[in-house]
């Protein structure tokens, strides 16, 4: 149990609005126990941080993440456990003290989701999803290696039954949602195939039924469409090509949440072009192992004058025009959402590339190009996405909520890069501390214990599915 603590704050960010009257922040445990006038009597034996003359917020919440990723992109990038420790560690460095996990071996991330649960400093909370629903032969299967397709990041469901049984999985599994692969065209315009409408409700209706929120992966106006008609919760990356006023209307009707992630793709182009792995602040947040990809892709991408370098998911040609207008459209659909009262989440959708999960002013940056205030965008990513995960007991300060805290620059009130490089981060009522070798060795122990929890529960799914398809088939009938 952490020491009592208060903070002293003259600034600060509620979760919907900034605040200048002077307080104190009493924290008991894991929680804020009061919030009180900055005169009143002190507490004994309490921890004093002083964040007067600065800014504090709620722990900021990334709804969407890949924490085991390493973040390569010229060449497949398989889960890494050596990263996933750096990626806990930094993320929570730079004040993200929740993150949504979109896809991950379910075995591991649910042993990491607990490690976290009982160690506050070694990361920030984990909810969990996985493996993604999706169609056969749909977004991600086509380009997916055979080890990551035995390891559960990915599931096909061929028909309502299936998409049921399969959520009925993912709750004794113990994820926290369901997420969804609504993609009827690959990224450089070829159909793919995509769940269908009633595939489609028959997973949200289960969810739902189970308490799971449904996350949906999509970049095209008919899937966004589809999502809001079949109740899905968020949907998760922008769109690729506009949506029209009858999309965005079933969107603000639904209640659909949209977390855009417009960084992760625009980064790979203006990231290239500025060398920003040559960024001595950038290079200090990612691996030697992926600065050199990254050095090999911005090559390439200089030396050809009209397309993208091909990628592992884009495998098909896709032009620099293209990709620049698509990143055009995204930011303008975007601004369209938010002016239609279309709720907005902050989720970064690293490490990818020249997007990591330390640097979460890259994204709110995107959201201020379209129109959102710097408290539209703080709100995004503390109690809007607290919102898009379904967390009630967080991205807000108030008595009675976690005692997440990031103190930071005051002059975030203009500019949402002061975000970079908190002064404190305090994770469920701990200040946080450089991280100890202790915190290191027993993360490390977590992962392997992950990488095996994962190994059973795939090897025990894979050894059911086969015993069914022998006992419906010639041998199994023999």
């Amino acid at each position: 149990m952490p020491r009592p603590l208060s903070v002293l704050a003259d600034r600060w960010f509620d979760g919907d609005h900034f605040r200048s009257d002077p307080v104190r922040i009493d924290v008991d445990g894991e929680w804020v126990a009061a919030i009180a006038p900055a005169w009143a009597a002190p507490r004994d034996g309490a921890e004093v941080v002083d964040a007067r003359g600065r800014c504090v917020l709620p722990g900021l919440i990334d709804a969407h993440a890949h924490v085991a990723r390493r973040g390569c992109i010229t060449r497949h990038d398989s889960p890494s456990l050596t990263q996933l420790g750096a990626n806990l560690q930094t993320a929570l460095a730079a004040g993200v003290t929740t993150i949504g996990d979109m896809g991950c071996p379910p075995g591991l991330i649910r042993v990491i989701r607990d490690f976290t649960r009982d160690h506050p400093t070694a990361g920030p909370s984990i909810a969990a999803a996985g493996p993604l629903l999706t169609a056969p032969g749909g977004y991600p299967t086509y380009y997916m290696t055979r080890l990551l397709r035995f390891n559960l990041i990915a599931a096909p469901c061929r028909d309502e039954a299936e998409a049921s049984a399969w959520v009925d999985q993912l709750a004794r599994w113990g994820m926290d949602h369901v997420k969804i692969a609504l993609m009827r065209d690959s990224f450089w315009g070829t159909p793919t195939p995509s769940l269908d409408a009633a595939t489609t409700r028959a997973i949200v209706a289960e969810a739902h039924r189970v308490g799971m929120r449904v996350m949906a992966h999509a970049h095209w106006a008919a899937d966004y469409r589809l999502a809001a008609d079949a109740g899905v919760d968020v949907v998760m990356h922008s769109a690729l090509e506009p949506l029209d006023e009858d999309t965005l209307d079933r969107l603000r009707d639904a209640g659909t949440m949209v977390c855009p992630t417009v960084w992760s793709l625009e980064c790979q182009s203006l990231g290239a072009e500025t060398s920003l792995q040559e960024d001595a602040a950038f290079a200090r947040r990612i691996s030697p192992a992926v600065r050199r990809d990254l050095r090999r892709f911005a090559d390439a991408y200089r030396a050809s004058p009209v397309d993208l370098p091909r990628i592992p998911g884009i495998q098909g040609s896709l032009s620099k025009a293209r990709m620049a207008e698509g990143m055009a459209i995204s930011v303008a659909n975007l601004r369209a959402l938010h002016d239609r009262g279309v709720p907005i989440s902050y989720g970064s959708d690293g490490p990818f590339g020249y997007c990591v999960l330390s640097e979460p002013f890259r994204e709110l940056q995107v959201l201020r190009r379209a129109g959102l205030a710097v408290d539209e965008c703080l709100r995004a990513a503390t109690s809007g996405a607290a919102a898009a995960l379904g967390l009630r007991d967080r991205g807000r300060i108030a008595p009675g909520l976690r005692a997440d805290l990031v103190v930071v620059d005051a002059t975030i009130a203009e500019r949402v890069e002061a975000l970079d490089q908190p002064r404190t981060v305090i994770a469920r009522g701990r200040v946080l501390g450089p991280a100890t070798l202790a915190i290191l060795a027993r993360t490390a122990a977590a992962n392997l214990r992950g990488l095996a929890v994962n190994l059973r529960d795939a090897a025990r799914y894979w050894g059911a599915a086969l015993a069914a398809e022998l006992a419906e088939g010639p041998l199994g009938k023999a």
